[in-house]
């Protein structure tokens, strides 16, 4: 195997006097601030047998400093019948291909959409490599999306992308589509579908965009409230809270369907490029329309009058609904508790604050419930009133807030709302895996009361780690049917987030059932009077199993423990006859 040693060295100075109206994207004179590095994985770059990054001098055209990327490619090429690097041609399976990321891209400005990108390159080589830049659409966590790869002939090159005219293409995570909310240098990558015949080495400077604005920075991620029955069947009634900025423009409105989820990304929800309706600022409510009963997905953002291009922002979290065709009020309502992890943190749209409504909604349709969702804030300032009715559940979900006690899982302002609404006779669904923890082991007295007296629960074990959830208590008893489940550490194929620190919980004039394999006591659900289920576990990180499951089992169990809890609330109250006899059982 003969090894090929390649360079590429990139360049980015601190001022640009030959732009004087351009923006900079990327430098290097004060070292590796952006945490550029080498990584990619396999088989994006299945030929390279070694990478590395480190901060040199070289051939720069302007500054001292450069950033290099070193490699040694592997000379006989493994052959894969799908890769992210593919030329334009769009039947490549042998190539030679590697990313330069950059680590800490929120320290680097938005990228406008759409932008005129460049970069200076030269390629050092005696033969022709192809280059692009990339950006990250949806700030960190969206997909990535590149510039159309160019050749770089041996000698000096420009690399430029107009969005405006040169379409992007997807890879790894990206759709192919530039929506513009927060979008940020990703860094570059290289690429050749002709084996190399020798050392090669680029370098680039001056990462820019050319003639950019002077307002780069995107409005605060808005808040959105609720989603629910609007004033007339079809109609969707949205609410949020109202951004600050004094150059607020507008808000956009985004709409996906079950279509949209799985489609490209197997795991993701994606949205349509274009919002379904704009609403001038400073208005925090609006109606949409909604295709007849389906289940439907809203984000909002939050756009600026900068020029020449408006700055749009990202998302926050994403609610849903499923609205009945007479226009009643539907079945349920799905609160999402949120407020550990700030909306640039990927557990928005990865690892489950993003999907979480998802993961809900599949299991509420596959039983033909039809609900709508808000954000616990909606409760704690009543736009979204709790009413305690026979035939509805309130489905409170938490997820990962309140892990080591420092976030609340149930939000303060809406304790005394949900006990009020559990005293008036209603059902209540609530699952995290960090309640206890917050409430009882942390908690306030008002919190603690709550945990004792509603949701009828002792903390025994705040860190089960078990994913593994296994039957326990009398046959046919609620919930001890289902078969063993699990709540699996890989986000990125089964559930909405990673997570094995699931809790043990002792019934306090409840009764608990299933356990954790090797847990000598608690339980992992305690239910008590047909009105509170109380899943120690994020009800969204549920999983069929372990390994070599898919998608459609993890949904199908996630079903199954649903109607577990539908079965329980709606079956008949055991009668005082049946209360006098089980004493002496």
């Amino acid at each position: 195997m003969r090894k090929l040693s390649v360079i590429i060295a990139l360049f980015c100075v601190m001022a640009i006097s030959a732009y004087a109206a351009d923006t900079l994207l990327e430098g290097f004179e004060g070292g590796n601030t952006a945490n550029w590095q080498t990584t990619s994985p396999d088989g994006q770059a299945a030929n390279v047998q070694t990478h590395s990054f480190a901060i040199g001098e070289n051939n720069p055209t302007e500054g001292i400093k450069a950033g290099r990327a070193s490699f040694v490619w592997v000379t006989s090429p493994k052959t894969y019948s799908t890769n992210y690097y593919i030329d334009e041609s769009g039947d490549a399976e042998l190539f030679w291909a590697d990313r330069i990321n950059i680590g800490s891209y929120a320290l680097l400005p938005s990228v406008p959409i759409p932008s005129k990108l460049r970069a200076s390159v030269y390629n050092n080589a005696s033969y022709t490599v192809k280059f692009a830049i990339y950006i990250r659409d949806n700030a960190g966590s969206g997909g990535l999306e590149r510039g159309p790869l160019k050749d770089m002939a041996p000698g000096a090159n420009t690399y430029e992308w107009d969005m405006a005219t040169e379409p992007c293409k997807g890879f790894v995570t990206g759709d192919s589509v530039l929506d513009g909310t927060s979008s940020k240098l990703g860094g570059g990558l290289v690429y050749t579908e002709t084996q190399p015949t020798g050392d090669l080495a680029i370098d680039m400077d001056n990462f820019i965009i050319v003639d950019s604005q002077g307002d780069l920075t995107p409005p605060a991620p808005p808040v959105l409230l609720s989603a629910r029955q609007g004033s007339a069947p079809g109609k969707l009634l949205l609410d949020w809270a109202a951004n600050t900025e004094p150059d607020l423009k507008e808000y956009k409105i985004y709409m996906a369907t079950d279509a949209n989820w799985g489609v490209p990304i197997i795991n993701r929800l994606t949205f349509p490029s274009s919002p379904v309706k704009i609403v001038t600022a400073p208005a925090t409510t609006t109606e949409i329309d909604v295709p007849g009963t389906s289940t439907v997905y809203i984000k909002l953002t939050a756009v600026d009058n900068a020029t020449p291009v408006n700055n749009e922002s990202i998302s926050r979290h994403v609610l849903g609904a499923r609205l009945k065709d007479d226009g009643s009020d539907p079945d349920d309502m799905v609160v999402l508790d949120l407020k550990r992890y700030a909306p640039e943190n990927s557990y928005f749209t990865i690892h489950g604050y993003y999907h979480m409504i998802v993961y809900n909604a599949q299991a509420l349709s596959a039983h033909e419930r039809y609900f709508e969702s808000c954000m616990s804030e909606a409760i704690v300032n009543e736009t979204v009133s709790l009413a305690a009715e026979s035939d509805k559940i309130l489905i409170w979900s938490c997820a990962l807030d309140g892990v080591g006690g420092t976030v609340n899982s149930v939000h303060t302002g809406a304790i005394q709302k949900i006990t009020d609404y559990v005293s008036d006779g209603g059902k209540l669904m609530i699952s995290g895996n960090a309640i206890g923890n917050d409430m009882d082991a942390n908690g306030n007295t008002e919190q603690k009361a709550f945990y004792h007296d509603v949701l009828k629960a002792i903390l025994s074990n705040a860190n089960a780690e078990k994913e593994e959830i296994i039957s326990s208590g009398a046959s046919g008893a609620p919930f001890v049917n289902l078969p063993t489940f699990y709540t699996g550490p890989n986000i990125y194929n089964l559930a909405a987030y990673a997570s094995t620190n699931n809790e043990a919980i002792t019934p306090l004039g409840s009764t608990g059932v299933r356990q954790y394999p090797e847990i000598a006591s608690g339980n992992a659900i305690v239910y008590s009077n047909n009105k509170v289920v109380y899943m120690g576990f994020g009800f969204e990180s549920v999983r069929h199993s372990t390994g070599g499951s898919t998608f459609a089992q993890a949904a199908e169990i996630r079903k199954d423990l649903l109607g577990e809890a539908i079965d329980y609330f709606f079956a008949p109250p055991p009668s005082a006859a049946d209360n006098f006899w089980n004493l002496y059982e």
